[in-house]
């Protein structure tokens, strides 16, 4: 099965870098690839899913990483609530 998570923010173990709006193509719940926000994923026969801006780091099983990355701030609205929502994917 293919797998295209696209508008992620990709949080990068190898370089010390933020890839945003970054696609990630999945196969047989393998990374096979990461394409930058100027480079377009092949969405053919796959399963897309907009991640809307999340944060995205590879699994702790094939690395060990440590984000040192922080988004940027957030101005909550005006009525100063604000809520976290958490979402999490498994293939």
């Amino acid at each position: 099965m293919r797998v295209v998570l696209i508008n992620a923010n990709v949080i990068d173990c190898v370089q010390p870098r933020l890839l945003v709006g970054a696609s990630v193509i999945v196969e047989h719940g393998r990374i096979v690839e990461v394409l930058d926000s100027r480079s377009f994923p092949d969405t053919q026969q796959a399963q897309v899913i907009d991640l809307h801006g999340a944060y995205l780091l590879q699994g702790c099983g094939t690395c060990i990483s440590i984000p040192t990355t922080s988004p940027p701030p957030v101005r909550p609205p005006s009525s100063r609530r604000c809520s976290l929502a958490t979402a999490s994917w498994k293939p």
